[in-house]
């Protein structure tokens, strides 16, 4: 699914990065380290599923879902596939989002923290992943769920999928 962003998307995705980056303080664990780049791309690819769902865009805290009650938007410039940390949280669904642009946003798919944690996504992720990076679960993109109804009503509902 391709979502184009609006000029007042992208203006929020710009001042929420900037509040991440005060929340996440002096923090020096996970993905706290991020600098602003990358934490504006994790914002326009949640304003991109927000927009897509129908949904206001809204900031939560860095420590929680990207969107409630349990939403991870992953957002990539290149689709290789669905990255998942040994650490992250469990009971999440986990969104691919291609950034095309700086407008442009592809929903390439998603699968559940459990559907990702898997011997196969394990063994994918310590083939396909860089040496010396944190070992991950790696799910190709072409293994993901397509249809994001699932997703969007559980977001709307306030209920897990």
């Amino acid at each position: 699914m391709l979502v184009i962003l609006t000029p007042e998307d992208q203006r929020l995705a710009n001042a929420f990065a900037i509040e991440d980056l005060r929340e996440a303080g002096h923090e020096s664990h996970g993905q706290d380290k991020a600098p602003f780049p990358i934490r504006l791309q994790g914002q326009q690819g949640e304003a991109a599923v927000r927009r897509a769902a129908g949904l206001p865009y809204k900031r939560h805290s860095i420590y929680g879902p990207d969107i409630p009650p349990n939403i991870a938007v992953r957002t990539v410039i290149r689709p290789r596939g669905l990255i998942l940390r040994r650490c992250e949280k469990h009971g999440l669904l986990h969104l691919l989002v291609w950034q095309i642009s700086y407008w442009e946003y592809e929903l390439v798919g998603w699968l559940s923290g459990e559907e990702l944690r898997t011997p196969r996504c394990w063994e994918n992720g310590k083939e396909k992943l860089p040496s010396g990076r944190e070992r991950c679960y790696l799910a190709e993109a072409a293994w993901l769920h397509k249809d994001l109804t699932t997703v969007f009503e559980s977001v709307k509902n306030g209920t897990a999928a």
